[in-house]
């Protein structure tokens, strides 16, 4: 009985959160696509509507009241509504994710985040935060490849090697997620990992979705 329960556990807060995490992360995106058409007024209250509800989420992911998964979930899904606008204010000279632009205070929040994630952080508020720097980190990585490939062509391949490295990742987390965890957040760590790296793999071989 326990074995089944694991195994169903393993499917639905693993398997089953990273299939929802992308289809937030595909709707977000495709309800860019009409939006963008009434500009930049639009973009505006598009990414206004996304940061509250990020912050929402955020709130709920720091209420006690909830259970564990409940405030992760919360979390999870608060830090792909900030990520996400984030991509969106890039469209109109808002945002920081690029190379040169910011970075030093992208860099002093993850540094921030590092100092308090084991003694001051909810479990909510690590998985909040683990979404925007996680995805930080590989937009800068991204960036910085196709920077230096306008300069090296040789370093194009780099970025395919990224692509094919994620892939590996990803089966590795899989192996992490059936074989070695034991509790339910395990599980969700290892979803939100599968979901950033699928995001990877999407910008590197078919180009960013935002």
């Amino acid at each position: 009985m326990k074995i089944a329960t694991d195994f169903r556990s393993k499917l639905v807060d693993g398997l089953l959160t990273t299939a929802v995490l992308l289809l937030i992360w595909i709707t977000l995106a495709l309800l860019l696509l009409p939006i963008r058409n009434f500009g930049m007024p639009s973009l505006l209250v598009y990414c206004l509507v996304l940061i509250g509800l990020g912050f929402f989420c955020l709130e709920q992911a720091l209420n006690g009241k909830l259970a564990e998964t409940t405030r992760a979930w919360y979390g999870i899904v608060g830090g792909v509504f900030v990520w996400v606008a984030v991509l969106v204010s890039a469209q109109f000279g808002l945002s920081a994710i690029h190379p040169g632009n910011g970075d030093i205070l992208w860099l002093i929040a993850a540094l921030f985040s590092a100092s308090l994630w084991r003694k001051i952080f909810p479990l909510g508020v690590k998985f909040w935060m683990q979404v925007i720097l996680m995805s930080w980190g590989g937009q800068i990585l991204l960036s910085i490849q196709r920077y230096l490939a306008t300069i090296t062509p040789l370093i194009s391949y780099t970025i395919q090697a990224i692509g094919y490295a994620s892939i590996c990742a990803i089966l590795g987390v899989l192996y992490y997620l059936f074989a070695r965890t034991q509790t339910r957040i395990q599980r969700m760590w290892a979803a939100l990992w599968i979901w950033f790296l699928i995001t990877m793999i999407i910008s590197i071989f078919h180009g960013d979705i935002f």
